[in-house]
């Protein structure tokens, strides 16, 4: 795979020159008009020729880190390098002896002999039972193996294919790095590969899933990138915030008050027993259609204004005498992902031909399931076919095409004979990146603005954090020099104990002996699990409590270095795994899986959710919520469907802050405006 002519941008390959760029420029002119009346591939087919093809284009590959580099490696050198033969040379002898030290460490790995525990069939089968009503499903039962039995546990399943399941660090690096080659397939549910067409990051397997891997990590990897995505991360953010403020002035001026109770199907304006006006808000909403804007405009370059949509729901129900009426709009969208995501929860384990047999039975269940993937593929193509368009004016105006968003990439991008990636890739890729890129943020933006409001002296801190930038809009810089530095703590200690997805399993590509010595046969599954592994408490102290503050470097490097020397392990070694954590590389923290199937946008998603947090607290104040579905303390109520959900929503209390920072700008607007009046 290539990318093709992304003129000026750090994605893109080198163009040549002369004749063969302006050949190059017309070809893909024609292929931009030619597939947007392509409902396949290139051949009619629906099936994409680079599938079993390395990437043709080795500068466009080479030129970003991979996801799936050792934990230990430095970024990639640039791919200009490779002109250079003694580079080349010095190149392939780094490989070699990267090569060789893998080779060491894993027979290192397999020579450690840990602790071998086996289940038998009715304990198996019992936690099978408990998992249909644990809110993380077979990940509690993890829990429950890991606490009554060991982290580690060899299961010969009665009802499939045997199974090894593990919340032991040193497995899942044995797993996602010493072996990841034995390792590299994930097992998905027969559900999601038929809604997608078996593509996409999630969906495919092997070389296909590689090349798109490298193609859609790349605008999410450079800093020039990451600075603009701030801007529209917090720009967005700016206009929720801006709209919680239009509907509390507005409720204010109305004189809210005693029994006044103006209701949203997603907020609600009541007053204090001073009288002061205070909002109720849903922020599960509010938060997955701030995060839908977010990622529409920085992969897509597209606005779907759910902000907007926000607003106007927000100022309507507020001027409804006696809120009587609900505001809320119809959502197609929103409506669409989340009850897919449900729907799949549910068929999480139906195979595929009973899956067909139901859909040519017309069972309810697929009909709404077939229903909503075809919403969001119609949303998803409109986007593609509306950039095409839009590129291929560009080219013929311009003379060259510049990427300005992982669209544009995807859109002129070429498989190794010259043909565009079809529609079935491309719609793969967005659902994919559309999906995972909301819903993660959105979820923890909840957990994170939850417990501040349920800690007031952690909010403090992380509100006089942001108070020290002056009132002005939080950078990419910001967190990047650690200025906000409290905010990605406590990010990260929502990410780890509520973790986006609850398992990543692997499948076995070949027979195997686990470190444990349990002997793993091509076609086993290894059960990992994200939410069992930030809720273990053989590695974290006391881990239902939310504490940023385990994320302190001094900290963390503790717990390594307990860690490893109650594993007998070396000084060399357990500086190797200290180093791994302080640099985000390790096998203990998994929130976003591990391994070469990790996702892509772990780092941006924690970015932007510190930024839009820091947005958020700069002019709005939080605490807990009387609603009745968080009068357990701290607990948090959700559930994993395919990513986490909060099914009675994330209720807070918020008003504006009398007491924010005024930046410059702002005085500046304050004072015009006084002016003119």
């Amino acid at each position: 795979m290539r990318a093709m002519g992304l003129r000026s941008s750090p994605i893109a390959a080198p163009r040549a020159a002369g004749c063969a760029r302006r050949n190059t420029r017309r070809r893909r002119v024609q292929a931009l008009r030619s597939l947007g009346s392509q409902a396949g591939g290139a051949d009619g087919s629906g099936a994409c020729p680079l599938g079993d093809a390395p990437p043709r284009d080795v500068q466009a590959a080479a030129a970003t880190p991979s996801s799936t580099a050792s934990p230990d490696a430095e970024p990639l050198a640039s791919a200009s390098a490779s002109s250079c033969p003694y580079s080349a040379a010095k190149g392939a002898a780094e490989e070699v002896v990267d090569a060789v030290g893998k080779t060491a460490r894993l027979a290192a790995a397999r020579a450690r002999k840990l602790p071998r525990v086996d289940l038998d069939s009715a304990t198996f089968l019992q936690s099978v039972i408990k998992a249909a009503t644990d809110p993380a499903g077979m990940a509690g039962a993890m829990l429950d193996w890991s606490d009554e039995h060991g982290m580690t546990v060899g299961i010969d399943n009665p009802i499939g294919p045997a199974c090894v399941a593990t919340v032991d660090p040193e497995v899942v690096e044995y797993v996602c790095y010493h072996n990841a080659s034995n390792y590299k397939d994930r097992m998905l549910p027969d559900a999601f590969r038929y809604v997608t067409k078996y593509k996409g990051l999630t969906g495919s397997d092997g070389e296909y899933n590689r090349q798109h891997r490298l193609l859609c990590q790349k605008p999410f990897l450079y800093q020039p990138n990451l600075h603009d995505f701030a801007g529209v991360i917090t720009g967005r953010v700016d206009e929720l915030v801006s709209a919680w403020g239009e509907a509390h002035a507005l409720a204010e001026e109305r004189g809210v008050g005693g029994g006044d109770n103006h209701s949203g199907e997603y907020a609600t304006v009541a007053a204090d027993d001073g009288g002061r006006p205070y909002m109720r808000v849903d922020m599960n909403e509010h938060s997955q259609r701030v995060t839908l804007d977010i990622i529409s405009m920085v992969a897509f370059k597209h606005d779907f204004a759910q902000v907007e949509r926000t607003r106007r729901e927000m100022l309507t129900a507020t001027s409804s005498s006696g809120g009587g009426g609900s505001a809320w709009e119809p959502d197609e969208l929103l409506d669409a992902y989340n009850e897919s995501s449900e729907l799949m929860g549910q068929l999480f384990i139906t195979p595929v031909p009973l899956i067909k047999l139901m859909s040519r039975l017309g069972v309810e269940k697929i009909r709404r399931l077939e229903e909503s993937y075809a919403t969001l593929e119609r949303v998803g193509m409109a986007l593609v076919d509306k950039r095409r368009t839009e590129l291929a004016e560009r080219a013929e105006r311009e003379g060259g095409i510049r990427a300005e968003c992982l669209l544009d990439t995807l859109v002129t991008a070429t498989n190794p004979d010259g043909s565009p990636l079809s529609n079935d890739d491309l719609w793969g890729d967005i659902n994919d990146i559309m999906a995972a890129g909301h819903r993660t943020q959105a979820s923890a933006m909840c957990v994170a603005l939850y417990h501040m409001s349920r800690n007031p002296d952690l909010l403090a801190a992380a509100t006089a954090q942001v108070d020290a930038l002056g009132g002005r809009c939080p950078t990419y810089e910001d967190v990047k020099e650690g200025r906000l530095e409290l905010l990605e703590r406590v990010v990260k200690e929502g990410l780890r104990l509520h973790a986006p997805i609850n398992l990543f399993p692997r499948l076995a590509g070949g027979d195997d002996e686990m470190p444990t010595g349990h002997k793993v046969q091509k076609g086993d599954f290894i059960l990992l699990s994200s939410y069992a592994m930030g809720r273990n408490g053989r590695v974290w102290k006391d881990p239902l409590r939310f504490d940023p503050d385990r994320f302190l470097p001094d900290n963390l490097v503790r717990m390594q270095e307990e860690r490893g020397k109650a594993l007998g392990l070396s000084e060399k070694d357990i500086a190797r795994q200290v180093q791994r954590i302080l640099n985000g590389r390790d096998f203990v923290y998994t929130p976003f899986g591990a391994g070469p199937r990790s996702c892509i946008g772990g780092s941006f998603a924690q970015m932007s959710v510190a930024l839009i947090l820091a947005t958020c607290l700069q002019k709005f104040d939080f605490r807990p919520s009387t609603h009745e579905a968080h009068q357990f303390g701290e607990a948090l109520p959700f559930n994993y469907d395919t990513t986490i959900v909060f099914t009675e929503g994330v209720h807070l209390e918020m008003r504006p802050r009398v007491d924010a920072p005024v930046s410059d700008r702002e005085s500046e607007a304050e004072a015009e405006a006084a002016g003119h009046a």
